[in-house]
Protein backbone atom coordinates (compact mmCIF):
# COMPACT_ATOMS: atom_id res chain seq x y z
CA UNK A 1 0.00 0.00 0.00
CA UNK A 2 1.24 3.34 -0.81
CA UNK A 3 1.71 5.79 2.26
CA UNK A 4 0.01 9.01 1.88
CA UNK A 5 2.47 11.11 2.52
CA UNK A 6 3.85 9.75 -0.46
CA UNK A 7 0.65 10.40 -2.58
CA UNK A 8 0.62 14.14 -1.47
CA UNK A 9 4.17 14.43 -2.73
CA UNK A 10 3.65 13.38 -5.99
CA UNK A 11 0.59 15.31 -6.54
CA UNK A 12 2.30 18.19 -4.96
CA UNK A 13 5.05 17.51 -7.81
CA UNK A 14 3.34 16.86 -10.46
CA UNK A 15 1.11 19.91 -10.21
CA UNK A 16 4.52 21.71 -9.94
CA UNK A 17 5.39 20.10 -13.25
CA UNK A 18 2.20 21.09 -14.91
CA UNK A 19 2.25 24.89 -13.57
CA UNK A 20 5.87 24.80 -14.82
CA UNK A 21 5.30 23.38 -18.30
CA UNK A 22 2.71 25.91 -19.02
CA UNK A 23 4.88 29.04 -18.42
CA UNK A 24 7.24 27.90 -20.48
CA UNK A 25 4.52 27.14 -23.51
CA UNK A 26 3.10 30.14 -22.91
CA UNK A 27 5.32 32.10 -24.85
CA UNK A 28 6.37 34.85 -22.44
CA UNK A 29 5.69 38.70 -22.83
CA UNK A 30 2.07 39.16 -24.38
CA UNK A 31 3.52 41.45 -27.26
CA UNK A 32 1.11 44.00 -28.45
CA UNK A 33 -0.81 43.77 -31.73
CA UNK A 34 0.93 45.40 -34.94
CA UNK A 35 -2.01 47.06 -36.02
CA UNK A 36 -6.07 47.49 -35.35
CA UNK A 37 -7.87 44.01 -34.23
CA UNK A 38 -9.99 43.19 -36.90
CA UNK A 39 -13.25 41.77 -36.13
CA UNK A 40 -15.93 40.19 -38.66
CA UNK A 41 -19.62 40.16 -37.96
CA UNK A 42 -22.15 37.98 -39.90
CA UNK A 43 -25.88 38.94 -39.61
CA UNK A 44 -28.86 37.72 -40.87
CA UNK A 45 -30.35 41.21 -41.30
CA UNK A 46 -28.67 44.56 -41.81
CA UNK A 47 -30.59 46.47 -38.56
CA UNK A 48 -26.75 46.12 -36.63
CA UNK A 49 -27.03 48.55 -33.63
CA UNK A 50 -24.10 50.32 -34.47
CA UNK A 51 -23.27 51.67 -37.41
CA UNK A 52 -19.48 49.94 -38.46
CA UNK A 53 -18.27 53.54 -39.90
CA UNK A 54 -19.09 54.83 -37.03
CA UNK A 55 -17.58 52.62 -34.95
CA UNK A 56 -14.29 52.66 -36.80
CA UNK A 57 -13.77 56.24 -36.71
CA UNK A 58 -14.03 56.17 -32.84
CA UNK A 59 -12.22 52.90 -32.02
CA UNK A 60 -9.27 53.02 -34.61
CA UNK A 61 -7.94 50.16 -32.34
CA UNK A 62 -10.67 47.91 -33.30
CA UNK A 63 -11.87 47.39 -36.72
CA UNK A 64 -15.19 45.91 -37.46
CA UNK A 65 -16.25 44.05 -40.87
CA UNK A 66 -20.00 43.66 -41.38
CA UNK A 67 -21.38 41.11 -43.46
CA UNK A 68 -24.99 40.43 -44.02
CA UNK A 69 -25.59 37.16 -44.60
CA UNK A 70 -28.97 35.30 -45.52
CA UNK A 71 -30.82 33.57 -42.94
CA UNK A 72 -31.22 30.69 -45.46
CA UNK A 73 -27.37 30.41 -46.09
CA UNK A 74 -26.26 31.78 -43.00
CA UNK A 75 -25.86 28.36 -40.74
CA UNK A 76 -24.47 26.15 -44.32
CA UNK A 77 -21.68 28.58 -44.61
CA UNK A 78 -20.63 29.07 -41.00
CA UNK A 79 -20.45 25.04 -41.10
CA UNK A 80 -18.42 24.79 -44.71
CA UNK A 81 -15.92 27.43 -43.21
CA UNK A 82 -15.65 26.71 -39.63
CA UNK A 83 -12.47 24.49 -40.11
CA UNK A 84 -10.66 27.03 -42.66
CA UNK A 85 -9.63 29.76 -39.75
CA UNK A 86 -11.64 32.10 -42.12
CA UNK A 87 -15.25 32.04 -39.79
CA UNK A 88 -16.46 35.33 -38.94
CA UNK A 89 -15.56 36.12 -35.31
CA UNK A 90 -18.89 37.26 -34.42
CA UNK A 91 -22.38 35.58 -35.91
CA UNK A 92 -25.68 36.56 -35.10
CA UNK A 93 -27.87 33.67 -35.72
CA UNK A 94 -31.69 35.12 -35.46
CA UNK A 95 -34.67 34.01 -36.50
CA UNK A 96 -36.14 36.19 -39.57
Amino acid sequence: MYNVNVSKRIAILLTILFVLTAFVFAGGKAEKAAGPIELTVWATRDNFKIDPAEWNKQNPDIKITYEVVPWERQLEQLLLIAGTNRAPDISSLDNP
